[in-house]
């Protein structure tokens, strides 16, 4: 490596092991800095790839990043504050020549990419991710995210390995436009020769609700600077580095190599390394999780966290899922697992875990052997599934579809709901980046399949504020995402006969996959006339059909706090048979199958979608999620022999109040209070002493039926027993905690 480059890590990890980074301003990318050798760089906050083995024949470079297709889908090198980025600013000058940082990269694309608007593309921050084009327009304050683009040339796409050395742009497009005629703003000569492939660069603006305005020579259209709501790429608020599928005509996996900015080429050595192995982790059950802790080393740039319902020894093995990654400055060094047990026939086993140590650069040293442990924990809680149904069970429930009711009637008592809520959530593909409140968006769904292969969905969505889309268009069940609806992914296939898959990995598929092991998208919702009054519904199925299912439908109708609906889906009418998709029959009464799935609740609070939050607990989840099977948890399709129906059901449905233990407990600075409500009611939840002293007040307000958790925050207060209680209606409960110091 270049002397700057090594001079550089040194002082800087000595720096951040003092002054974490995480919460902490931005360190300026101010001299040569590698993105990605083995694995991303520690330094780099989130990053949205899946690093891989090198796929190309031969496979000799180790591992590279793996960048899947998706509609319009960035996926990045980045996390920086998005309404603050980082400052990049050294990397580029006024004229083109000014400066002379490159970036360096390898990419491997596939011929399926040719002649598409896939490319390189820089990102800034926005203060405001949400403003519309009208919103501007109107004299609302937005800084959107404005976009530098190098446009992947067709010559890539060949199925191998090419190398790129790409001149930084000048930092205006003006001065880019000129340097591309060979002048600079002035129109005086350029001090250095213009290299072509920097012709690839362009200014694109920026996207917003409104719709995009400038896609530059990657899109064909640019108004530029002439468009009075075009603002200059802000290389001091650089936020990603993204490869950027800016269209919706398919495609397939990008791979890069080697991915750094520097003033020469850089000796690549020091980022190949492997640390020392790592040992002493512990494994703790914590009320309805498992907690892995470690000891850090000052030599570690990273930590990688596994799990596996096998011991683990081989982190390459069937089975074993990647849990988190640690940057060597981050606030905390445990990690929560939170796995729900997808069917009561499973029983309690034990769950394995490792840990192993990362350098700086993100590569890892594989060796367990004395980082490795496991827990059996009798707590893991017991996840919902999809139970079987009787001929007349489904017949009813066919009846009401058929007289456009929207009913419970037919679903079998006193098997558990799947709640979308503050108890069980993430966020899914969102603009808004902050979780919502309950009284916003969420919701419970009750999933059933009959004899006749068909799926049954009744679903329930307390929302402050319905907007479906309109009903008119074509095909508008391709634009309900952007609308209140609900969506299911679906693997029609067993987890535990897809190769490298299992119950706790799930689906090995970072891509929608067609043939014997087909994925599938249903997104669900009604639609409204100029009015806001439901005229329609769709019922739609993505990723194979890409319209209505033929044989289903949805009943949708308004509720006085939200919304409902009622669906069926044909399992037999969603394949696209000219891909091969396979159609299997239900499993039988006394057979399970278990199936990779995702639920999510899409919320539009006005005119486009402001929310969007899943039900999936699994520590891979991200943005992605709906076109990335490995990313959905693992549930049940149960016969309706291999389960009872449970007594004391934690479902609003069933009428159940209840006072959870709290979690962790004992604790010494926060923890978590959750409580089930049967109905809408006032509540109070407060905590005492054991003298009976209150202490604090978490809760006094009115509240919708269905899971609740709120945060109780002990610092201040003495170690020793408390009692907290909740008052809702007439139910009232008690429980004890323990703080500790």
């Amino acid at each position: 490596m270049s002397q700057t480059a090594t001079t550089r890590w040194g002082p800087l990890l000595a720096a951040f092991l003092v002054l974490p980074l995480m919460g902490a301003q931005a360190q300026p990318l101010d001299d040569d800095f590698i993105f990605f050798v083995n694995g991303p760089n520690v330094l780099i906050p989130e990053t949205s790839f899946t690093v891989v083995d090198d796929p190309a024949e031969g496979g000799d470079r180790g591992k590279v990043a793996q960048f899947n297709y998706g509609d319009f889908t960035p996926l990045s090198f980045g996390g920086w504050e998005r309404t603050e980025g980082t400052d990049a600013t050294a990397y580029t000058g006024a004229e083109y020549g000014d400066s002379q940082y490159k970036l360096y990269v390898s990419i491997l694309s596939g011929p399926e990419n040719a002649g598409k608007t896939n490319s390189l593309t820089f990102f800034d921050s926005t203060n405001d991710p949400q403003a519309s084009r009208e919103d501007l327009e109107g004299g609302v304050e937005g800084d959107l995210e404005f976009r530098a683009v190098w446009a992947i040339p067709d010559e890539a796409h060949t199925g191998e390995w090419v190398d790129y050395v790409i001149p930084i742009p000048p930092s205006t497009a003006a001065a880019l436009d000129s340097a591309k005629v060979g002048k600079k703003s002035d129109g005086s000569p350029l001090d250095v020769e213009f290299d072509p492939i920097a012709a690839n660069w362009s200014y694109t603006g920026g996207w917003n609700n409104g719709g995009a305005f400038g896609f530059g020579p990657v899109g064909g259209f640019n108004p530029g600077p002439t468009d009075p709501l075009w603002q200059e790429f802000a290389w001091d608020k650089m936020h990603s580095l993204a490869v950027f599928y800016d269209h919706n005509t398919g495609g397939e996996s990008i791979y890069l190599d080697n991915v750094y900015i520097a003033e020469a080429p850089l000796d690549l050595s020091v980022a190949e390394s492997p640390p020392a192995p790592m040992d002493n982790i512990s494994v703790t059950a914590m009320g309805e999780a498992n907690v892995v802790t470690f000891v850090t080393n000052p030599d570690f740039g990273g930590y990688n966290v596994y799990a596996s319902d096998q011991p683990i020894t081989d982190l390459s093995a069937p089975g074993v899922l990647q849990l988190s990654t640690i940057p060597f400055n981050a606030e905390s060094f445990e990690v929560e697992h939170r796995f729900e047990i997808p069917h009561p026939s499973l029983g309690q086993t034990p769950l394995y875990y490792a840990v192993t140590s990362t350098s700086q650069f993100g590569v890892e040293n594989p060796d367990v052997s004395n980082s490795a442990s496991s827990v059996a924990n009798s707590n893991l809680k017991q996840q919902p599934y999809v139970i079987q149904l009787t001929d007349d069970e489904a017949n009813t429930i066919f009846a009401n579809l058929a007289n456009g009711t929207v009913s419970e009637e037919g679903f079998p008592e006193g098997y558990p709901s799947f709640f979308i809520d503050s108890s069980h959530r993430q966020l899914g593909d969102s603009p808004t980046p902050e979780l919502p409140e309950d009284s916003d968006i969420s919701g419970r769904l009750r999933m059933a399949y009959s004899n006749f292969n068909e799926l049954y969905i009744y679903a329930e969505f307390v929302d402050d504020q319905v907007t479906f889309r309109g009903a008119d268009g074509d095909n508008p069940g391709t634009e309900t995402w952007n609308f209140d609806s609900f969506e299911v992914g679906w693997g029609n296939y067993d987890v535990n006969d897809i190769p490298g898959g299992s119950l706790l990995v799930g689906s090995p598929s970072i891509d929608m996959q067609r043939g014997e092991f087909a994925d599938y998208q249903f997104r669900m919702a009604g639609l409204q006339d100029a009015g806001g009054s439901v005229v329609s519904t769709t019922t739609f199925i993505g990723f194979s059909l890409e319209a209505e299912v033929a044989g289903g439908g949805s009943a949708v109708e308004a509720t006085d706090t939200g919304w409902r609906a009622l669906t069926i889906i044909p399992l037999n009418a969603i394949q696209n048979l000219d891909q091969s998709d396979v159609v299997l029959d239900p499993p039988g009464a006394d057979d399970i199958r278990y199936i990779p799935m995702e639920i999510s609740i899409n919320d539009a609070d006005g005119e486009t979608r402001q929310h969007q939050i899943t039900w999936g607990l699994k520590p891979n989840h991200t943005n992605q999620w709906w076109n990335t099977p490995a990313e959905w948890p693992t549930v049940a399709v149960a016969g309706r022999n291999t389960a009872s129906p449970v007594s004391n059901e934690d479902d609003a449905v069933a009428g159940q109040f209840e006072l959870a233990a709290n979690y962790p407990n004992p604790f010494a600075q926060t923890t978590e209070i959750q409580y089930t409500l049967p109905a809408a009611t006032d509540v109070t939840v407060e905590v005492f002493d054991v003298l009976g002293r209150r202490v604090a007040v978490l809760v006094d307000a009115s509240q919708p039926a269905g899971q609740h958790e709120v945060e109780f925050d002990a610092r201040g207060l003495a170690s020793g027993l408390y009692l907290y209680r909740i008052q809702a209606g007439e139910n009232t409960a008690v429980r004890q905690m323990m703080v500790v110091r």
